[in-house]
């Protein structure tokens, strides 16, 4: 997909992708070994450890973390000793999940919040039984911008495609129904339009500096100057609307620009 062309912009972005600030050395604090994770070690009478009290503490573990830097090593110290002798019928362990401040900014939250829903099951019955009101929602909640409107939300009409080959090729074949649905029919969008309408000052991505040891933030305004030197430098090698480009690139900046 080729971004469009906004300004006169010449030239390649430079940058490198998110990870983890990585290290080596002792972790501060004791924050290591956390007390609670001799919970972690206590067993039903099969010997086996409590699954419930291993999620518990990993979630002490990782509240300590983000108020102390904490090596990549440590972290993964702590989850393989919270986590030994886990069950596969336990299923895998809890290793991320959002605070309660996260859950208040979420979409998802805020969207419930919008049509007068407390329980995520009515959250959920209501995008499954009424899927056009559902998705038009969702499509202004994320503020999608499309050059062409769609006519529809989803048609599970069916239709025939055309193909030049004829009978028997799958592209001739009729179309439609729950196995091949049509979602947005006759909406134009470029991507582009909607990744930045947010304010340009605003951080789009962080990403690590080379040697590691801080971080470097690019705004939104940065990121689409960028976007457009990447498409005016497309643009003026021939390459148009529709062409497929290979990439083959690290996850740094460039890969997301």
């Amino acid at each position: 997909m080729c971004a469009k062309r906004r300004n006169s912009e010449s030239g390649s972005p430079s940058g490198a992708t998110g990870s983890p600030p990585g290290g080596t050395g002792s972790p501060p604090g004791g924050i290591g070994k956390p007390a609670a994770s001799r919970d972690a070690t206590a067993s039903d009478r099969t010997g086996a450890p409590d699954p419930v009290q291993q999620d518990r503490a990993w979630r002490d573990f990782v509240d300590r973390s983000r108020r102390e830097p904490v090596p990549f090593e440590t972290h993964l110290a702590a989850f393989n000793r919270i986590f030994a002798g886990r069950r596969p019928e336990d299923g895998p362990p809890v290793v991320w999940a959002p605070d309660e401040a996260v859950r208040r900014r979420s979409n998802l939250q805020a969207s419930m919040a919008t049509n007068g829903m407390e329980d995520y099951a009515d959250f959920h019955a209501w995008s499954v039984g009424d899927r056009t009101a559902f998705w038009t929602h969702t499509i202004e909640r994320l503020g999608i911008v499309f050059t062409k409107p769609p006519e529809g939300i989803l048609d599970l009409a069916g239709s025939v495609r055309s193909s030049a080959s004829g009978v028997g090729n799958p592209r001739s074949m009729p179309r439609g129904g729950v196995r091949d649905p049509r979602w947005l029919p006759g909406a134009e969008l470029n991507i582009i339009d909607s990744c930045f309408t947010a304010d340009p000052r605003r951080p789009a991505v962080i990403t690590p500096v080379p040697d590691g040891e801080a971080l470097s933030t690019t705004t939104y305004g940065e990121l689409e100057r960028l976007v457009n030197r990447v498409a005016n430098g497309l643009h003026e090698r021939g390459l148009a609307p529709g062409q497929a480009i290979a990439l083959y690139m690290p996850l740094s900046l460039e890969c997301v620009v």
